[in-house]
């Protein structure tokens, strides 16, 4: 009687991916039937089984948390029974800023904050004497002038959209100075 000796591997044995929804591919190297499947929704496949020798697209959607997650892929032997695990591991969205506060004089102004991020963001000021224009990469902030004496100051919130991460922006303007005009000198000797 001859005995089916049975192989299965499948390379590489782990990924680690960026926060972004991409497609990847793996090699499964049998000498059997063999079927794939997930451990996480967030991963899909193109192909499902194979024979022999061959090899797997699978999708990952984008990551919204700011937490990394892990999930993994199984490849399964039909008639062996064998199975091989391939660990994912896909990093959470990221969100940091160039600035965490911003002074302006009283004549007001404008001044940029980088903004570091994997995703979209958007800006929310509740000041009415700042604005604010978002690019892809950084935030423009615009003081008018204050003609008050005393300083204010305002929060600027950057949020990643469709994800709970969100840095602020304290922003602070002075107020006029004292300034006096036309001092009078009172020591006169009589």
């Amino acid at each position: 009687d001859r005995v089916a000796v049975f192989s299965l591997y499948a390379s590489p044995a782990s990924f680690q991916l960026e926060s972004g929804s991409s497609s990847q591919s793996f090699t499964v190297s049998s000498t059997d039937n063999w079927v794939v499947s997930a451990g996480a929704s967030w991963i899909s496949f193109s192909n499902t089984s194979g024979n022999g020798n061959g090899s797997v697209t699978f999708n990952v959607q984008e990551n919204a948390s700011d937490s990394e997650r892990s999930g993994y892929i199984t490849v399964s032997g039909v008639q062996s029974g064998l199975t091989q695990n391939i660990t994912i591991t896909q990093k959470g969205l990221s969100l940091s800023l160039g600035e965490q506060s911003l002074e302006f004089e009283y004549g007001g102004g404008t001044k940029t904050v980088e903004v570091h991020s994997d995703g979209h963001f958007s800006v929310k000021n509740d000041a009415d004497w700042l604005s604010c224009e978002p690019s892809a990469t950084s935030v423009k902030i615009t003081a008018l002038p204050n003609s008050e004496m005393s300083p204010r100051t305002a929060v600027v919130q950057i949020s990643l959209d469709n994800s709970s991460l969100s840095k602020s922006v304290e922003v602070t303007q002075y107020g006029v100075s004292g300034i006096v005009i036309g001092g009078f000198d009172d020591d006169n000797d009589w």
